[in-house]
């Protein structure tokens, strides 16, 4: 026997030689094994990524409920100072008609202009409150996309392919 023989052991011997290559059985399975965790890494990724972004959305939603609660407060102001508007310039025209202000048909006018100006803000105000309303069920919405998308990718990277291929 040679040295190199003494050393590394030859591949006829029986002995694993550095030489040899490992069992094809064991192969397979560190192979297997890898390719187990790469699909269970990127599952759990797309989860991630789908859940980041209905996050992101119900985030967005968030700031839509914001900005319209401060455009409904501007429009509420326009509709306010555009009714004092028109019962000033009522007035006026009263005043220079020589009619009287406090009683009559004048200070009828100035009710029913006063009414409407009351009714447009109620409005202005109810329809403001739905988009408000309907902003924070597409937020809500978004949230729970984001969970069922982080809880299905949690299951479909730990379970069984056959048990996921329904999900």
């Amino acid at each position: 026997m040679s040295y190199l023989d003494e050393l590394f052991g030859t591949p006829f011997d029986g002995g694993q030689s550095m030489f040899s290559l490992p069992n094809s059985s064991d192969s397979l399975t560190a192979l297997q094994g890898q390719m187990t965790f790469a699909r269970m890494t990127s599952t759990m990724m797309a989860g991630g990524m789908r859940a980041m972004s209905g996050f992101s959305a119900a985030g967005a939603q968030d700031l839509t409920m914001e900005r319209e609660a401060k455009a409904s407060a501007e429009r509420a102001l326009d509709i306010r100072n555009e009714t004092i508007g028109i019962m000033g310039a009522q007035a006026v025209g009263f005043a220079a008609s020589g009619v009287d202000m406090s009683s009559g048909s004048a200070a009828k006018v100035a009710t029913q202009t006063m009414r409407k100006g009351n009714r447009a803000l109620s409005i202005e105000r109810d329809n403001a409150a739905n988009r408000m309303r309907m902003a924070g069920v597409r937020a809500a919405a978004y949230r729970g996309g984001a969970i069922n998308s982080l809880l299905s990718a949690g299951m479909s990277a730990y379970l069984p392919v056959e048990y996921v291929s329904g999900l």
